[in-house]
């Protein structure tokens, strides 16, 4: 049994415990070396509690192999889960040269993720999901707007059976109760050989309380646990959203075309007929109405000085409500 296994087991088990007996019955660890793992993972950071001969987990954990159990009988894809990383666009990007297939890369805590616009994204041990999946030979002529459109629908499609009124902001965040609950990244490269891919940085909040977000977020950032609870099998909900993007993507790659997703944009999207400021760069803020998604993945808007209309598409772009506060 590794730390894994070992993660695996007591998910399963959650909400009870595990005995070191049970724990030492269902592998070829002695009790020692199960206690020694214990220890290991309490070190690091995972809730484990001990207590009355169990030990049990403080809320839920994802694991390699709860997720793997939940794909379909049709659908594989090889993961990499690390408990402790800089940044999983790291291990992605370390591994484009030789990986020939998407890929998973994942880990419980990053030390240094950033999300758009260079900002820190906050991922304490265990209690949201840092994914960056990899796609080798990736088309170089596919805008990075439609591609951020695209994750961001899919996303909604696994979410939505969970939360009653999840939302898009253009370009990248997802959001539950008026609480940013993810953000995506997409980053096109080329490998040592010039054979393009692309990295979907996906950061989800699973099980933070209020406390675990820096006092500057704690007014618009959330958790899935804060929105419905514990009552989440998270092994299969992680494989159903890895598996639907996935596949999401690939129907995309083969028939060129984003118009379904883009559809579901324009339903869930927070700011389509609004009035708001858009924050471009080093310039000055102006007043725009958002009017559509166009079909590259951009913001189609109306400046409501000049009054002309335009699809804004650059990746320094922020939006804010008519008072500057996040939407």
């Amino acid at each position: 049994m590794d730390q894994q296994t070992l993660i695996y087991r007591l998910n399963q088990a959650f909400p009870e415990g595990l005995t070191i007996q049970e724990l030492n019955q269902a592998s070829s660890n002695s009790p020692s070396q199960i206690q020694d793992l214990i220890l290991e993972a309490k070190n690091l950071g995972f809730p484990l509690v001990t207590g009355d001969k169990q030990v049990f987990l403080g809320h839920p954990l994802y694991s390699q192999a709860g997720i793997e159990a939940h794909f379909s009988p049709d659908f594989s894809l090889p993961i990499q889960l690390e408990e402790v990383t800089d940044s999983t666009n790291t291990l992605a990007r370390q591994a484009a040269n030789h990986v020939q297939e998407a890929t998973a890369f994942m880990a419980y805590s990053q030390r240094a993720g950033v999300g758009r616009l260079n900002r820190p994204w906050q991922s304490p041990m265990g209690k949201s999901l840092s994914l960056s999946l990899l796609l080798p030979d990736f088309p170089k002529d596919l805008p990075v707007y439609l591609l951020s459109q695209i994750t961001a629908a899919s996303l909604c499609q696994s979410l939505d059976p969970y939360l009653d009124n999840l939302g898009i902001k253009w370009p990248n965040d997802l959001i539950a109760n008026q609480r940013k609950i993810a953000g995506i990244l997409p980053i096109f490269d080329q490998d040592e050989t010039g054979r393009s891919y692309v990295i979907l940085g996906i950061g989800l909040n699973l099980f933070q309380d209020l406390e675990d977000f820096p006092k500057d977020l704690q007014d618009k950032a959330g958790s899935l646990k804060m929105a419905v609870g514990f009552e989440i099998d998270i092994d299969q909900l992680l494989a159903k959203l890895i598996e639907d993007l996935v596949r999401a993507i690939q129907a995309f790659k083969d028939r060129q075309d984003g118009q379904a997703f883009l559809a579901i944009c324009r339903e869930k999207s927070l700011l389509i007929g609004k009035e708001v400021l858009s924050y471009e760069g080093d310039k000055p803020a102006r007043q725009v109405k958002v009017l559509d998604i166009a079909s590259n993945g951009g913001l189609k808007v109306k400046d409501l000085k000049s009054g002309q209309e335009e699809v804004l598409l650059s990746s320094e772009i922020s939006i804010r409500t008519q008072y500057g506060h996040y939407i």
